[in-house]
């Protein structure tokens, strides 16, 4: 038996795709996929930081970073002071490049979460893993 062959799976997006394998060593022998079967386009978005358990002082320039997928267009960053029950914007509209840096505004919370949303599909987003902490500066 031939050995079976793993395949990254690339785009564009398709409901008709099909395989065909080719033999290198006689091009005349060769096979391809019986029905078309789909490709489709996952698009995700993965807070990096902060995941959680950090303590950032209000006052300070803090690295908000995320990983992306499959994301077009620009994204937008909200934060939690009440561990994800409600969001306020603090930066609208932002290239998604994968860092930000913000300059942390009160209210003190232990409760804290950072959250990333595209703005082409508002269901693509992700937040912080878990709390962390804005404190006031003593």
């Amino acid at each position: 038996p031939s050995p079976c062959r793993r395949w990254t799976v690339t785009g564009p997006s398709s409901t008709r795709a099909r395989i065909r394998v080719v033999s290198l060593t006689n091009t005349a022998i060769w096979d391809k996929s019986d029905r078309n079967f789909a490709i489709l386009q996952t698009a995700f978005i993965t807070v990096v930081s902060p995941r959680g358990g950090e303590n950032w002082p209000i006052g300070s320039r803090q690295t908000i970073n995320w990983d992306s997928i499959g994301v077009t267009g620009k994204v937008r960053i909200d934060i939690s002071r009440d561990g994800g029950s409600t969001w306020t914007t603090i930066i609208a509209n932002t290239p998604n490049v994968g860092v930000v840096y913000w300059n942390v505004t009160g209210p003190a919370t232990t409760r804290a979460r950072i959250r990333v949303v595209s703005l082409a599909n508002t269901a693509i987003r992700d937040m912080s893993d878990r709390g962390f902490t804005i404190q006031q500066v003593q």
